[in-house]
């Protein structure tokens, strides 16, 4: 469920749904920026394969930097293109004394037998990933033969099209990921591949669809969910289980051998706990690359040994996974973005406001518009408080009348159903007796009927200018009723397992007794068979009878017969 600690409070409940998953970056950017001031503006792009690229510029003191999610358009060229080269980056990394894989790129046309020498020099197991790719697409990590390398290069050249691939060596150890902003390290998470835990009592797929389950409110992994495909239907006959099985209670299964969070892997946080030498070989990373702003570096460290090489470097690295680890602390890592960008605003307290982004999204994506330009505000406090109340009637329009009378006094916040006759209502002002007095001012002698259940001071974010809608977007409102939701049905549960007993004592009753007609019909039946073959036997006793008697009827008469005969012959 929801849980507080592992969330800034400043982006509590200011986080969207639509701003999930890979609109995070651009999200997290554009809302820090928006609040200290800057001017925003998303904006849609073509491209060849007529796809709707949504992308956003940062306008303050006449300048202005345009990014694609994490990645400004103010990165040179020459930087951009040698971190897209994954063999010039190591290249480049090596010159400089830092230690990573060692391997040679490959063209498609390469012959299988100079494969097949170049993996036994480097040692099985090997990797085999593109030139130039993101988010772990076409990486194959654990190479341990050599049919297992033909296999996997004729799959990356031939089904996916790819001209050129990098073999290099497996280097053993865990993946992190470290974001740099210049040459600051400013949050570091341990990438662990898609796992679970076991408790003892549930099958290894139910605690899949828990895990699952347990993703839903993190924006970052809410959507990259474990799937139960071929690899991990694999990894578990590798380790002798399968779907069906109870895991033992505490034992942790890896369901995948890669660590991308985009196959279900789980980010944590261990900034905090990093070796300093870590932070120093990716300061000594960041300079290597003459040019670079903001990097998410790719490092294995044994956690042995504490021998460490960087794999990889990215110039759009996915800053949501500092900001909304599984596990850790979470680090305000966008705050050192914009400061790095926008230095004069260093100093300005942000707005704990926010805007709605779903809003903005839906008029891109929808073709609507082909630019949004986000209102100004002047970065300042507010006071703000929360309000449950029940209504029975007219809960539609008393929304609209208390967005109208809070437009009126320059309120901000919403009016939102929040269950069954009840409505969550959050005003906001930077005069606190304007908040305090609302109700009171206008509702005092009103036609409306209505109780405040609760009242309380309101310490998040508040949506900037005032909303109505059937459903509030209360996280914790949303668990309290789930809870409330729950008890009844625990409560429900009851009777129906005490209406359910009932019901099944009457049914034995009832069957007792069908029982005894049973019983009582059969010997009905039995009698009624009886009886007609009793009648059949009568029957055919009568039959008989009735044929004797006529009989000895013919025969009677045959004797009178010859007696008036013989009378006739004596006259």
């Amino acid at each position: 469920m929801f849980n507080k600690e592992q969330w800034l409070d400043h982006l509590i409940h200011a986080t969207p749904v639509e701003g999930y998953g890979n609109r995070m970056s651009m999200f997290l950017i554009s809302l820090e920026a928006w609040r200290r001031g800057i001017d925003v503006k998303y904006y849609t792009i073509d491209n060849p394969e007529n796809k709707l690229l949504v992308r956003y510029a940062l306008s303050h003191n006449g300048r202005t930097i345009r990014f694609n999610s994490s990645l400004s358009y103010q990165l040179p060229e020459a930087t951009y293109n040698l971190c897209q080269d994954k063999d010039q980056a190591k290249k480049r990394l090596a010159e400089c004394g830092i230690r990573v894989p060692k391997g040679e790129k490959l063209s498609k046309d390469t012959e299988l037998d100079d494969l097949a020498k170049l993996a036994n020099a480097l040692t099985y197991p090997v990797v085999m990933k593109p030139v130039s790719e993101n988010a772990g697409q076409g990486v194959f990590s654990n190479i341990t033969d050599e049919q297992m390398l033909f296999d996997v290069f004729a799959y990356l050249t031939e089904e996916l099209k790819y001209d050129e691939v990098i073999l290099e060596e497996f280097i053993p150890g865990e993946e992190h990921r470290i974001l740099t902003v210049g040459n600051k390290v400013v949050g570091v998470v341990k990438r662990v591949p898609a796992n679970i835990v076991g408790n003892g009592k549930d099958t290894i797929k139910k605690l899949i669809r828990e895990k699952n389950k347990s993703k839903q409110f993190n924006p970052v992994i809410s959507k990259k969910t474990i799937d139960i495909d071929k690899e991990v239907q694999n990894q578990l006959t590798k380790a002798g289980y399968e779907l069906d099985d109870i895991l033992e209670e505490g034992k942790r299964l890896y369901l995948r051998s890669k660590s991308n969070i985009s196959t279900g892997g789980d980010p944590i946080d261990v900034m905090d706990e990093i070796d300093p030498s870590v932070i120093e070989m990716s300061k000594k990373a960041t300079e290597a690359i003459p040019g670079l702003e903001l990097a998410g570096i790719d490092m294995m460290i044994d956690p042995e040994t504490n021998e460490k090489a960087i794999i990889e470097v990215n110039t759009r690295p996915m800053i949501g996974l500092h900001v909304f680890p599984t596990e850790g602390k979470p680090r305000d890592v966008v705050k050192d973005i914009v400061d790095f960008y926008f230095p004069e605003t260093k100093d300005i307290e942000r707005s704990r406001l926010y805007f709605d982004f779903g809003k903005v999204t839906s008029s891109l994506d929808g073709v609507v518009t082909k630019e949004v330009v986000l209102q100004s505000i002047i970065p300042k406090p507010y006071f703000a408080k929360r309000y449950l109340i029940s209504i029975e009637e007219k809960r539609q329009q008393f929304r609209r009348d208390i967005r109208r009378n809070a437009l009126i006094e320059g309120l901000s916040g919403y009016a939102k159903n929040a269950g069954q006759n009840y409505i969550e209502v959050i005003l906001a002002h930077p005069i606190e007796t304007k908040v305090n007095s609302f109700f009171a001012t206008y509702y005092q002698d009103s036609n409306y009927t209505f109780d405040i259940e609760e009242e309380e001071v309101w310490q998040y974010p508040v949506s900037i200018g005032f909303t109505t809608a059937t459903h509030s977007d209360n996280i914790v409102l949303a668990e309290k009723m789930i809870k409330d939701s729950n008890e009844k049905i625990k409560k429900l549960n009851k009777t129906h397992q005490a209406e359910k007993a009932q019901m099944i004592q009457q049914l034995d009753e009832e069957r007792s007794q069908v029982s005894i007609y049973k019983k009582a019909f059969i010997k009905i039946e039995r009698q009624k068979n009886t009886l007609k073959v009793n009648q059949k036997k009568q029957k055919t006793m009568l039959n008989k009878q009735k044929q004797e008697i006529e009989k000895l009827k013919e025969e009677l008469n045959r004797k009178w017969y010859r007696r008036l005969i013989k009378s006739k012959r004596i006259q």
